[in-house]
């Protein structure tokens, strides 16, 4: 079904006031397939030039662009097109209601409103609060509690005695509370450490597909409010994640390290064990972490040293040979 707002309704929700003419509209797009009934978003020259000769039923600047279309401003362009993005998203729910193919434990509770798809698995002691949706084939496992308003999207697996607060998405293919790596070495080679913890996933939280994040030894994995995982992630046992940290796919962070607050980490990093990260810390992508990295540093590289220190070792790299010729030159003499 689709979804209709006044161009002066889109104004007031992103707190900004309209430039020309109210109309209805019904779509987020980018600029080739937009309309008279999308909205647009533009934050450059670049983007102003290719809208010239097209009918756009609203545009969304950046502050000091200017358009003879309908038009709002905003100060932060990529919070805007975020705003935008909730107001026009219609995809359908993950569940109506509760599906006669679902197998629920006498011992779960289910508040109002929660929905569960086909084939859901609730084990004993389950506890799933109001207005929650569980996809298909999803299995919660014994005693896990997952808050109110959450969204786990189909062919999630939580393990036994998982803590999953309010509003938090999962998406499908996610594994949450499994085993971490962890063996002593016998005479008849590994014999396994039974992990005897469990995770935790703080309010607002959202995990990506086919990321694993493993339950503690003992204690808690945890995963602070609002943090955001991205696809194919490895959150190993007894890490501490603080609260709005932003991790990019394939990251992957070993076991029993700590990451504080508002810290971004580009694809690919990998975190070796029993780290500490302070706050507000950036890890560009495919960076190898060693050791512990103090609060507001960013770090680059294999392995990861503090920016500056990366960027004067790639310049130095990258003329090595230009390096070599003089060398060789000075030997001649």
């Amino acid at each position: 079904m689709s979804i209709e707002y006044s161009s002066e309704q889109l104004a007031e929700i992103l707190g900004s006031s309209l430039s020309g003419s109210s109309r209805k509209l019904n779509k987020l797009a980018n600029i080739s397939s937009a309309d008279i009934y999308s909205v647009v978003v533009i934050n450059n020259k670049k983007q102003l030039l290719e809208i010239r000769d097209k009918e756009i039923g609203l545009v969304v600047l950046a502050n000091g662009l200017e358009s003879n279309l309908d038009h709002i401003h905003c100060q932060d362009i990529r919070f805007a097109f975020a705003k935008l993005s909730q107001v026009f998203d219609n995809k359908p729910e993950i569940a109506a209601s509760i599906h006669e193919s679902a197998i629920i434990h006498p011992s779960a509770i289910i508040a109002q409103n929660v929905s569960l798809a086909e084939n859901v698995v609730l084990k004993a002691g389950v506890h799933i609060q109001e207005n929650s949706q569980i996809g298909a084939n999803t299995v919660i496992g014994e005693n896990t509690s997952i808050g109110k308003d959450c969204k786990i999207y189909p062919s999630v697996s939580i393990y036994p005695n998982s803590q999953i607060k309010n509003r938090v998405i999962i998406h499908s293919g996610t594994v949450i509370g499994s085993d971490g790596f962890g063996y002593a070495l016998g005479p008849k080679g590994a014999v396994k450490i039974h992990h005897l913890g469990n995770v935790i996933l703080e309010d607002d939280v959202e995990i990506g597909s086919n990321c694993s994040i493993d339950r503690a030894t003992l204690g808690a994995t945890i995963i602070g409010s609002r943090s955001k995982i991205d696809n194919l992630c490895q959150i190993a046992h007894n890490v501490v994640l603080g609260n709005d940290c932003l991790i990019a796919a394939c990251t992957v962070i070993a076991g029993s390290s700590t990451v504080g607050k508002r810290v971004i980490m580009g694809g690919g990093v990998g975190v070796v064990d029993h780290v500490t990260i302070g706050d507000d810390v950036k890890i560009r992508g495919y960076s190898g972490v060693t050791k512990s990295i103090p609060s507001g540093e960013t770090w680059a590289g294999e392995p990861a040293r503090p920016y500056k220190k990366y960027s004067r070792n790639m310049y130095l790299q990258n003329r090595l040979e230009q390096i070599w010729q003089i060398v060789k030159e000075l030997k001649s003499d």
